[in-house]
């Protein structure tokens, strides 16, 4: 009789078509029970490990996403934005900047030195991206600008206003040679200014070596333009007003007012 013997391959072996021989099976190789979110790692023909690939947690048969952002705001300062499993993005919030130990307060002071006018110092506030100009000492806020003497806010006006600027010359060069102490340490006072253009108009050369030279006259001419109060142009306009000088005087005509 022939020998009909058949050999078959223990539990955990299969046998290979070519040799016939039986070798060991990889459990990982079939339909394992590990989640689709874990690694199978072989033990021997028919034990397996399953565990979770980074970015998840679980058993290894079941694996959940982590999100970083749920523990602890993912180490982030301000804002955790999650973007894949395990994985988070930190930002800031409007008006802050990240550095190395966080977020920090965009100082919009250093940023733009032109906040604010130039007699007074930007200082931030309690909310980011807000601040306040608060006038350096011996400086009056005026709107939205500093000011100091009214002799100190009539030389910037003839060296920085666009409508004014060297059209007083005539003006304070008289004006500080009889005046200028008061100017810097009273007040207040209203100033009509007269331009050079209206000097020269109104007197001649040789008068206004007269002026140049007489303490009295020039007096006398800046008493006759200025106020010991400080008005506004709509308090001005179609009024008898007082000047220094004890003279009435009604204005009529256009002027700018600074």
């Amino acid at each position: 009789m022939g020998n009909n013997t058949v050999c078959e391959c223990d539990y955990g072996f299969t046998k290979n078509l070519t040799t016939g021989l039986c070798q060991e099976q990889n459990p990982c190789d079939l339909e394992s029970s590990c989640s689709k979110s874990a690694t199978c790692t072989k033990i021997n023909a028919i034990r397996f490990n399953c565990s979770c690939n980074e970015g998840f947690r679980g058993d290894g048969r079941v694996c959940y996403e982590i999100d970083p952002c749920q523990y602890k705001n993912g180490g982030c300062d301000q804002q955790c934005i999650y973007t894949a499993p395990g994985q988070r993005d930190c930002f800031c919030f409007t008006g802050f900047t990240n550095t190395t130990t966080g977020c920090t307060a965009i100082d919009v002071c250093q940023q733009n030195a032109s906040l604010c006018h130039k007699n007074a110092n930007c200082t931030m506030t309690y909310y980011p991206g807000q601040y306040k100009c608060i006038c350096k000492p011996g400086y009056l806020n005026v709107a939205k600008d500093c000011f100091g003497t009214i002799l100190e806010r009539l030389i910037d006006l003839n060296k920085e206003d666009e409508e004014l600027k060297g059209k007083l010359d005539i003006s304070l060069k008289l004006l500080n040679s009889s005046y200028g102490r008061e100017l810097m340490e009273s007040g207040p006072f209203t100033l009509f200014m007269p331009t050079s253009d209206a000097f020269n108009a109104s007197f001649s050369k040789a008068e206004m070596e007269e002026l140049e030279s007489s303490m009295h006259e020039r007096q006398r001419i800046w008493r006759l333009n200025m106020l010991a109060v400080d008005l506004r142009t709509d308090q001005l306009a179609n009024k008898t007003i007082y000047t220094l000088h004890g003279v009435g005087s009604e204005i009529s005509s256009s002027f700018i007012e600074v």
